[in-house]
């Protein structure tokens, strides 16, 4: 629900200088579902996105990642020439315009199965951008699994957490995942009795 690492994880990849401090943020809760919308204008393109749509110059780039239990996460991402409408420019100055489908599955109390799948509109990437990007993604999470794991290593509940305004949509993530946690162990009781 983060993706301010991108910059600093992944500088040869998806990130680019712009993602973290120029973003323009906003989460919303939705019922049982979590958005974090996240608009970046005239920033540098990702490297991976150089690669795939040849463009260098600036971009408006954009990151729309919806939440929903009990481990779906589907991330809208995309950029466009700067300043020609971002998410709304038109075909001519679009560049990228990808969505994926994150499914996070507990295995043990340790460990997780992710799964994802990318989609692209019809016609919207040749088969070589289309492996490019992939390509891309797998790196990526290659670099996130280490981040990840380094994280689940070090893990203490003891040490206190601080939360900064990047952590508004995990943390909102969180509560959600929470009460359904709390309401499934009432119910449980409930039926037991």
């Amino acid at each position: 629900m983060d993706v301010t690492h991108l910059p600093f994880a992944h500088k040869s990849t998806i990130g680019a200088s712009g993602v973290a401090e120029q973003a323009v943020a906003k989460t919303e809760r939705d019922g049982d579902r979590v958005r974090i919308t996240r608009f970046m204008e005239n920033i540098a393109p990702a490297p991976a996105h150089v690669a795939v749509t040849g463009y260098s110059d600036n971009v408006d780039r954009w990151q729309v990642i919806e939440y929903a239990p009990p481990g779906f996460v589907w991330l809208q991402v995309g950029s466009s020439k700067a300043g020609t409408g971002g998410r709304e420019a038109d075909p001519e100055n679009m560049l990228l315009d990808r969505h994926t489908l994150h499914l996070a599955m507990p295995e043990t109390d340790n460990t997780t199965l992710y799964l994802w799948v990318m989609a692209n509109k019809a016609d919207g990437l040749t088969s070589e951008q289309e492996d490019a990007i992939y390509d891309a993604s797998v790196l990526a999470f290659n670099e996130d699994i280490v981040i990840i794991e380094g994280q689940q290593d070090r893990w203490n509940e003891e040490i206190s957490k601080v939360d900064v305004g990047a952590d508004a949509g995990a943390l909102e993530v969180r509560r959600l995942v929470d009460r359904l946690i709390a309401e499934e162990t009432e119910n449980r009781k409930l039926k037991a009795v």
